[in-house]
């Protein structure tokens, strides 16, 4: 069975296009929904997404956070399309609640060194922090008693033929969530 495995970071509008032009043959995204007729998608599962902090920051004492304490705080967000994050902000905005400041950055490790150095807070998902939390690193804090999470997709053309090797991919992928 040969299949190229790249991991990384895209914008979803860039996603799509290498989806139909055929550069990409399968993509696995962490969005609730994906609405276009030529892609189909299908729900793998679901990941936790987490607030983090700074061990050492006032909000992880373990106390419930209110989403007005986000006014005094420096929000760092991945800068690709992370859909989960761009409707906190939206949600924010509609309460009239703003962020002392928004840092989007390009790499979710560059995003939790910063948010270990105490430089802001963040939210992602509770794979990519799980280990750091572990350790001590990072800490966790719970807003308004919102639990929160986003799907695991797996998006495909719709016509897109697949070879024997990726239809194998697919069914170990699909099997690793059931």
């Amino acid at each position: 069975m040969h299949v190229a495995l790249l991991a990384g970071l895209t914008a979803v509008n860039s996603l799509k296009q290498e989806l139909r032009s055929g550069i990409t043959d399968v993509a696995f995204l962490l969005l609730d929904a994906i609405h276009e007729a030529d892609l189909k998608s299908e729900v793998l599962g679901f990941v936790k997404l987490l607030f983090i902090c700074s061990p050492d920051s006032k909000l992880s004492t373990g106390k419930m956070v209110r989403l007005k304490d986000m006014e005094q705080q420096t929000l760092l967000l991945p800068k690709y399309d992370c859909r989960y994050q761009s409707t906190f902000v939206r949600d924010l905005a509609e309460l009239k609640v703003a962020p002392a400041a928004i840092l989007e950055l390009n790499s979710i490790e560059t995003i939790k060194a910063c948010v270990e150095q105490g430089v802001g807070i963040s939210f992602l998902p509770e794979m990519a922090v799980e280990e750091a939390l572990r350790q001590g690193r990072l800490a966790s804090f719970e807003i308004d008693d919102k639990q929160m999470e986003t799907a695991i997709l797996m998006i495909l053309h719709k016509n897109k033929w697949l070879s024997p090797s990726m239809e194998a991919f697919i069914r170990e992928v699909k099997a690793c969530f059931a």
